[in-house]
């Protein structure tokens, strides 16, 4: 997907996600960040600390659909009023 349609994603739907290190690290939230590597998505613990596998990408659109779908499932699983 497009940055576009990624931000308004994010937005609309209230994502918990941290773009490019825009915020210091918070608990339970995907983090995007992007070097001469290419694009690394991981997600952060109850501590902030990183959690699980870090996916790494060259093609942008790949990583915005992976961030976007990562950070789905985090809002369901932690962000969820019980």
């Amino acid at each position: 997907m497009e940055k576009k349609k990624m931000m308004q994603i994010i937005d609309e739907e209230k994502l918990p996600v941290n773009l490019f290190g825009d915020h210091k690290l918070q608990p339970f939230e995907v983090v995007l960040k992007q070097d001469e590597d290419g694009f690394h998505i991981f997600s952060t613990s109850e501590k902030a600390g990183i959690q699980g596998v870090t996916s790494n990408f060259i093609n942008e659109r790949e990583a915005f659909d992976r961030l976007v779908y990562k950070a789905r499932l985090m809002k369901e699983n932690y962000h969820q009023e019980k």
